[in-house]
C-alpha cells in the first residue's frame, strides 16, 4: 500500500492537503441525482454513470434498456468507455435489438484512439463469420494488436496469413507465431510445433519437440500425440535469437536513451516472455522525457490504450503535443484525431484540420482524407491560431477556471491539485476547501483519477484525519470503471478492515 501512495502522490507532484466533506457520499440515491442532473446538463462522465447504475442495478432494479440509452448518450458525447459498452450491447442484442452494423461503428470509434478492448472486439466481429467475416478488414485491426504485442491478435492474425482467401504469407505467419509462443500463448505453441514438424527437417525437428513439449505442458492433449513422434529427437530447442534481458538492463542503465525505448518495446511485445505493460509504460515515460519522440507517442498510447480502463488525462494530449510540435508523424495525425473527438482542453475542428494537414505532408496514410472531410465543415478556429496551443499548464487561472465552471472533469481536477498544493504559489493559491471542492466535481463526473485520488488521501490521511468508509466509496467508483490501482488498494482497505 505505501507504494501505490508514495507512486501516486509522485504522480500528482502535490503535497495535498483536502478537507473531507462530500455529505452525500453515503447516499447513493442522492449521488445518483446528482449524477442525473449533471448528465442533463451534458455530462458525459455523468451520462456512463447513469447507465452504470442501471446496467448494474446499483440501488435500484436492473434495467438494461435504459442502460443502452445512457451508454448511447455518452458514448454520441465523445466517452470512450460508453462508446465501448454500448458497442458490447450492440453487438450481443442487450437492451434492444442485436445491430453488427452499429456494434461496428461504435468499436471502432473507441478503437480509432487505441481503447485496446474496442479493438480486440473489432477484430473478433470481422473474423467471426457469423459477424462482418471481413479478412481484409480484420488483417488491419489484428496487424494493430498484433504490433503492439497482444498474444491473441498475434496468432489470430498468424491464421490469417495462411488460411485465409487473402494472399498468402507463410514466412511472416510463422514469425508471429513465434512472437506469441513466446508468450505462452498455448495454441500458437502448438501450431508452431506442428509447422516444424511438418517441415521434416533435420534441423527443424528439435524445434517442434520444444514448441510441442511447451503446449503439451500446458495441458494441449493433441500436443502430447504429436511428442510420441518425436521420441528420438533429443535436445529440443526453441531455436530463436532472444533479445537478452541482461544485456538490455545493462545498456538501460548506461542511461541510453534508445535503449531505454527498446526495452519498453521489448515489454510491451512480450520479448522477454511476458507482457509488462506497467514496465513498458514506465520505460516510455523516462526516454519520452529525454526527448526521444517516439517515445513520446508509444508513451501517449499505451496511456490512451485503456489496458487498465484508465480515461483521458491530461498528460497523453500533452506528450502527443510534444512529439507532434517537433515534427513526429503519427502524433501529428493522433493529435488531429484528439481534437476531431474532443479530447483534452477542447473540441477544436480548426486544430484537427491543422494536424491532420501536417501528417499529410509527412505522408501519413488517411490524414488527407481527414483534411478533405474538415474541409467541407466550418472550423473552430483559423488554422494559424494552432501556434499558441496550450495545455492546462500554459494556461492562465481565469481560464482554467472558466473551463472548470464550465463542466470540463480533467479542467476540474486540475484546478483541485493545484489548489491542494503548497508548492503552485503564485499562480495558484493553497486552498485546502477549494481543492476539495474541484476534486469532488471532477470525481463526480465520473473522472477515474479523480475519484482515486480522493480514495487515496482518505485512506492515506495525507495531512488529513483518514476516513475508511470515503475512501472505500471514492475507490471503488474509480475500480467499477477497471482502474487497477483503485481495485488494489480497495482489496488493502478490505482486508485490514476485515481483519
Amino acid at each position: 500500500m505505501i507504494k501505490i501512495i508514495l507512486s501516486a502522490v509522485f504522480i500528482l507532484g502535490v503535497q495535498c492537503f483536502i478537507q473531507p466533506n462530500p455529505s452525500y457520499a453515503n447516499d447513493p440515491l442522492a449521488v445518483f441525482k446528482i449524477y442525473v442532473k449533471q448528465a442533463n446538463h451534458g455530462s458525459a462522465g455523468s451520462m456512463n454513470k447513469v447507465a452504470q447504475y442501471h446496467h448494474y442495478g446499483i440501488h435500484m432494479p436492473i434495467n438494461l434498456v435504459k442502460a443502452r440509452e445512457w451508454y448511447l448518450k455518452a458514448a454520441e458525447n465523445g466517452f470512450v468507455y460508453s462508446q465501448h459498452i454500448v458497442a458490447d450491447f450492440y453487438a450481443q442484442g442487450i437492451g434492444g435489438p442485436r445491430d453488427l452494423k452499429k456494434a461496428a461503428y461504435w468499436y471502432e470509434q473507441a478503437a480509432s484512439l487505441w481503447y485496446l478492448r474496442s479493438q480486440l472486439a473489432l477484430a473478433k466481429l470481422y473474423i467471426d463469420p457469423k459477424g462482418y467475416n471481413s479478412p481484409q478488414t480484420a488483417k488491419g485491426w489484428l496487424e494493430i494488436l498484433a504490433q503492439s504485442g497482444d498474444p491473441w491478435g498475434q496468432y489470430q492474425l498468424a491464421k490469417l496469413l495462411t488460411q485465409s482467401n487473402l494472399e498468402k504469407d507463410h514466412r511472416q505467419a510463422t514469425q508471429w507465431l513465434l512472437k506469441a509462443s513466446v508468450q505462452g500463448h498455448t495454441q500458437s505453441q502448438y501450431e508452431l510445433g506442428k509447422h516444424y514438424l511438418k517441415a521434416q527437417a533435420a534441423d527443424e525437428l528439435p524445434k517442434a519437440k520444444y514448441w510441442l513439449a511447451k503446449a503439451a505442458s500446458s495441458g494441449h492433449g493433441q500436443a502430447n500425440l504429436d511428442l510420441q513422434k518425436l521420441a528420438h529427437v533429443k535436445n529440443p530447442a526453441h531455436g530463436l535469437s532472444l533479445p537478452n534481458l541482461a544485456e538490455d538492463t545493462k545498456r538501460v542503465q548506461a542511461g541510453d536513451v534508445e535503449a531505454i525505448f527498446e526495452f519498453g518495446q521489448n515489454w510491451q511485445q512480450g520479448s522477454y516472455g511476458k507482457r509488462d505493460l506497467v514496465a513498458a509504460e514506465s520505460l516510455y515515460r523516462s526516454a519520452a522525457l529525454k526527448n526521444h519522440l517516439e517515445a513520446q507517442y508509444h508513451y501517449a498510447l499505451i496511456l490512451l490504450s485503456g489496458y487498465d480502463d484508465a480515461h483521458f488525462t491530461e498528460k497523453i494530449f500533452e506528450w502527443v503535443m510534444k512529439a507532434a510540435k517537433q515534427g513526429h508523424a503519427k502524433s501529428q495525425y493522433l493529435l488531429g484525431q484528439l481534437y476531431q473527438r474532443g479530447y483534452g482542453p477542447e473540441k477544436n475542428l480548426g486544430r484537427a484540420k491543422y494536424w491532420f494537414e501536417q501528417a499529410a505532408k509527412n505522408n501519413v496514410s488517411d490524414a488527407a482524407a481527414k483534411v478533405s472531410q474538415l474541409s467541407q465543415v466550418k472550423t473552430d478556429v483559423p488554422p494559424p491560431e494552432v501556434a499558441r496551443e496550450r495545455t492546462f499548464s500554459d494556461m492562465s487561472p481565469a481560464e482554467v477556471l472558466a473551463l472548470a465552471n464550465a463542466g470540463n472533469p480533467y479542467a476540474q481536477f486540475y484546478l483541485g491539485s493545484q489548489h491542494a498544493s503548497k508548492f503552485s504559489a503564485p499562480k495558484y493559491l493553497y486552498d485546502p476547501i477549494k481543492a476539495e471542492a474541484w476534486m469532488l466535481k471532477s470525481a463526480e463526473q465520473g473522472y477515474t483519477y479523480a475519484q482515486f485520488t480522493l480514495g487515496l488521501f482518505y485512506s492515506s490521511g495525507v495531512n488529513i484525519p483518514p476516513d475508511l468508509e470515503k475512501a472505500k466509496y471514492w475507490l471503488s467508483k474509480a475500480a467499477e470503471q477497471g482502474d487497477q490501482t483503485s481495485i488494489k488498494l480497495l482489496k488493502e482497505l478490505n482486508d485490514k478492515t476485515s481483519q
